[in-house]
C-alpha cells in the first residue's frame, strides 16, 4: 500500500479504466467525457464539456485518483480507512486534513441542527441494522437506551494531533456529509484545473457552470413512496443539490426501513419522507437535507435560517411538495 491508501491492486484498476477512457468514458466529437461508478458507496457520475478532449479525459483520470484517495480517508466500505481505524481504536493519530475538515463542518451542521444532524449516530445505526438482519425485528427499547449513551457530537475531540471519541464503543459515520465533501474536492479540482461546464456526482450531485452549449444542468426529485418516478424537474447552473430519503434502506424479510435515526429517540426518523437542499457545495446541501430530514418539516425553515443558506424541498407521505428557504 502506498501512501496514499492505494492498494497495488486498487492502482491498477483505476490505471485500467483510465486506459480505458476513450471507449468507457462516451467522449463525443463536442469533448464530453463521461464517466459512470461507484464512490463511498453510492452511485456515481462525472461529465466534463471541453473543446480538449484529451485534456478533458486526463483531468477525469486525475479525479478518479482522488476519488480513490478520499475513499481510503472517509469510507466505512474500507475497514482501513481513516474512519474505520477511528471507530476501531477510539482514536486516530495525525488524522488526514481531509477528516479534519469533515469532522469540523460536521460540528457546525450539528450546532446549526441543535444536533439533529449528529456524525456519531453510528452506534444507534448500527444496532437498528444488527438487529433485522440478525433477528428481523427492531431492537428493543432497552437496547436502544444502551446505545444512545454512545450518542453525543459533542463528545469527540478534534485536533491536528488527534481524533478521540470521549468513550468506549463510540463511532462515527460520514454517510450525511462525505459524499457531498467528496464531491466538492473533486469538484474543486477540476475548477483549478480550468474546468467550467462540469458535473460532479459522488452521491450528490455539483455542477461548475452551465453545460458547454451555455444551458443548464437538468435534475429530477423522485418521488420516495414510487420509487424512479419523477416528481419535480429543474435545472442548475451552478452549486449543488443533494437529497435525503427516509426510507433509504432495505433488509432480507423486513422490507424498506428508515435509515435515520434520530438521536434522541433513538428511533428511524419518518417524518419526511424525501428532503432536497440546494446550496453552494454538495457537503453542505448534503449535511442540511440530512439534518432537516431527523429534524422533521416544522424545523426546515430555522435550519437553513440558521445555515444562513440554502433553499430546500420537501416531499410528504403523499407525495405533495414544500418549498421551503
Amino acid at each position: 500500500m502506498n501512501k496514499l491508501g492505494l492498494t497495488r491492486r486498487r492502482f491498477i484498476a483505476i490505471a485500467a479504466c483510465v486506459a480505458a477512457l476513450p471507449r468507457a468514458a462516451k467522449a463525443s466529437e463536442t469533448g464530453r467525457v463521461r464517466w459512470l461508478g461507484k464512490a463511498l458507496g453510492a452511485n456515481a457520475e462525472i461529465v466534463l464539456e471541453h473543446p480538449d478532449r484529451a485534456l478533458a479525459q486526463q483531468a477525469l483520470a486525475e479525479s478518479l485518483l482522488e476519488v480513490e484517495r478520499l475513499e481510503s480517508i472517509l469510507s466505512l466500505y474500507r475497514s482501513e480507512s481513516a474512519i474505520s481505524r477511528l471507530n476501531r481504536d477510539g482514536r486516530l493519530a495525525s488524522p488526514p486534513a481531509d477528516l479534519l475538515r469533515v469532522m469540523g463542518e460536521a460540528a457546525r451542521l450539528s450546532k446549526i441542527s441543535q444536533g439533529a444532524f449528529d456524525i456519531t449516530i453510528q452506534p444507534l445505526w448500527k444496532l437498528h441494522a444488527d438487529s433485522l438482519r440478525r433477528i428481523g425485528r427492531p431492537p428493543s427499547l432497552a437496547e436502544i437506551e444502551v446505545a444512545r449513551g454512545l450518542v453525543d457530537w459533542r463528545a469527540v475531540t478534534v485536533s491536528p494531533e488527534n481524533i478521540e471519541f470521549a468513550k468506549p464503543g463510540m463511532a462515527a459515520t460520514l454517510n450525511g456529509i462525505g459524499q457531498g465533501y467528496a464531491t466538492d474536492r473533486v469538484s474543486e479540482l477540476l475548477k483549478r484545473k480550468g474546468f467550467d461546464n462540469v458535473l460532479v456526482d459522488l452521491g450528490e450531485p455539483r455542477v461548475l457552470g452551465p453545460r458547454a452549449d451555455g444551458s443548464p444542468w437538468p435534475v429530477a426529485i423522485r418521488d420516495p413512496m414510487l420509487r424512479g418516478i419523477a416528481l419535480h424537474r429543474l435545472t442548475i447552473a451552478d452549486g449543488a443539490m443533494a437529497t435525503t430519503e427516509a426510507l433509504g434502506s432495505s433488509f432480507p424479510g423486513f422490507g424498506r426501513y428508515g435509515h435515520l435515526i434520530e438521536p434522541t429517540s433513538g428511533q428511524p426518523a419518518l417524518g419526511v419522507p424525501s428532503v432536497t437542499v440546494l446550496a453552494p457545495s454538495a457537503s453542505l446541501a448534503d449535511g442540511l437535507s440530512t439534518a432537516i430530514a431527523v429534524a422533521g418539516a416544522d424545523k426546515a425553515a430555522a435550519i437553513l435560517k440558521e445555515a444562513g443558506i440554502g433553499k430546500a424541498i420537501l416531499v410528504s407521505p403523499d407525495s405533495k411538495l414544500t418549498f421551503v428557504e
